[in-house]
C-alpha cells in the first residue's frame, strides 16, 4: 500500500480485501479493516441479477466487493460525506481497471 499526503491535508491510501481494492482517506472517513469478514458475508448473500442499494456506503468497500465478485444488475451507493464519495469513485475506477 502506498499512502499519499495531499496539499489539502488528506492522507489517502489503498486497502485490499479478498482481491478488491478501495481508496481510504484516513483523515476524513471512517474505515475498519476488522469488518472484512462481515463484508464478505454480505457479498456472498447477493444473488445473480440483483440490484444492490448500499446505504451509508462509507468508502464503498461492501458495494465494490459485490460489484467485483457477483454478477449483479446494478449498484447504487448512498453516502453524504464528500470525501467518502470521492473514495467510492476512485474505488470504482480501480475496479474497472481490474475487470478490463
Amino acid at each position: 500500500n502506498r499512502s499519499r499526503l495531499g496539499k489539502d491535508g488528506s492522507l489517502v491510501t489503498t486497502h485490499q480485501e479478498f482481491g478488491i481494492k478501495c481508496m481510504v482517506d484516513v483523515n476524513r472517513v471512517f474505515f475498519s479493516a476488522r469488518m472484512g469478514p462481515e463484508r464478505i458475508r454480505l457479498c456472498n448473500c447477493v444473488s445473480r441479477g440483483e440490484d444492490v442499494l448500499s446505504l451509508f456506503s462509507g468508502v464503498g468497500l461492501e458495494g465494490l466487493m459485490i460489484a467485483g465478485r457477483r454478477e449483479i444488475s446494478g449498484i447504487t451507493f448512498v453516502e453524504l460525506n464528500p470525501a467518502a464519495v470521492n473514495c467510492i469513485r476512485r474505488g470504482l475506477e480501480l475496479l474497472g481497471r481490474n475487470k478490463a
